[in-house]
């Protein structure tokens, strides 16, 4: 599960899949995707639909057992469901915190 929040008070709600692949104790890399709910106000409607889908790939750092840092670039559009599928890419920084 998932949730973004996108600027002009809008999110995507979605839920997924998601592959690590351990490159060594403390590096790991993945790919994922998703299909969720996307809702904004009618002045930005920049993805124009609201089924948007997901893809992602990312790159996290263990710090520690309960910490990691995860740089992810990840792309959000309708998959050509509408005649306009102009789509948007967020580029990310995450702190993750197991508990």
């Amino acid at each position: 599960m998932q949730l973004l929040v996108i600027d002009d008070s809008g999110y995507y709600l979605g839920a997924g899949v998601l592959k690590e692949f351990f490159i060594n104790n403390d590096w790991i890399f993945g790919l994922g995707f998703s299909a969720g709910v996307a809702h904004e106000s009618e002045e930005s409607r920049a993805l124009n639909y609201d089924l948007e889908f997901y893809s992602r790939v990312f790159l996290t750092r263990q710090i520690n057992v309960c910490n990691s840092l995860r740089l992810e670039f990840g792309h959000i559009s309708n998959g050509g469901l509408d005649e306009t599928n102009p789509g948007t890419e967020p580029l990310m920084l995450l702190w993750i915190y197991s508990f």
